[in-house]
């Protein structure tokens, strides 16, 4: 009259345990999808962030001047004899001032020995630490490079006001006083600081190919910044220097 059913679900220790491994698999996928979206995120903000750094982060010329000398091309001994570059001991006459300017010598002439920029960071950049910049500079007789840090070129006197040639021109809170510890810290828009490139000592320099800037001469400047930011810098001398002691560029 009955029929009875012999079909049962399965039940029992060995279910209940497949059951938790396939909850254990889907908790552990879940959270290895969790946590590989997360790196992804992290590292795409970062990147979009050096990306964006590499673009904005720049340095901006608000002016650009150029100091004037007669400029003396040969090397000298002890006793004044002229001689090659190469020869020993021998002495770069280099910039001449005063009494001594004679533009009637051999290899003399007047020249812009030290460029004089103004900068500013440019609009949307962060925090520049000037300290952390390299220099590059294409010019007629090749390609310089050195650091913000080489004092050599980046004339720093100990003398203070409008006679320091690498100075902060304008610093609300004291950001670029290197004495702070951090370096020359452009935090700011309305932060100016004067940078001079002394082309004198370059040309003392074996190291560096360029010297000072005849009259019509033409140079690129490239000043990179930490994050891999470049801001290119073109600077050209007029045509005519006579009479001059200090000519925009």
């Amino acid at each position: 009259m009955f029929e009875e059913r012999t079909e049962r679900g399965q039940v029992g220790i060995g279910t209940l345990i497949v059951f938790i491994a396939m909850v254990l698999v889907a908790a552990i996928a879940a959270g290895v999808l969790i946590n590989t979206a997360g790196f992804l995120q992290t590292q795409s903000e970062q990147t979009g962030q050096q990306s964006s750094a590499q673009v904005t982060d720049r340095l901006e010329p608000v002016s650009k001047t150029g100091n004037v000398s007669a400029y003396n091309r040969t090397y000298t001994l002890d006793n004044g004899s002229v001689v090659s570059p190469g020869t020993e001991n021998a002495t770069f006459v280099g910039v001449e001032t005063g009494d001594d300017r004679n533009l009637s010598a051999a290899n003399q002439s007047l020249a812009v020995h030290e460029v004089s920029l103004v900068v500013q960071k440019s609009p949307g950049a962060s925090d520049i630490n000037m300290s952390a910049t390299t220099f590059e500079l294409v010019g007629p007789d090749g390609t310089d490079r050195f650091a913000f840090t080489n004092e050599d070129v980046i004339n720093r006197s100990d003398a203070s006001g409008p006679d320091d040639r690498t100075r902060a021109l304008q610093d609300d809170d004291n950001s670029l006083n290197e004495s702070r510890g951090s370096g020359l810290i452009l935090n700011s828009r309305t932060d100016r600081l004067v940078v001079t490139l002394d082309f004198n000592e370059t040309a003392k320099d074996d190291t560096f190919v360029n010297g000072p800037l005849d009259s019509g001469e033409t140079v690129t400047l490239r000043i990179n910044t930490e994050s891999g930011a470049t801001s290119i810098i073109r600077i050209q001398v007029p045509q005519s220097l006579s009479g001059e002691e200090s000519v925009e560029l």
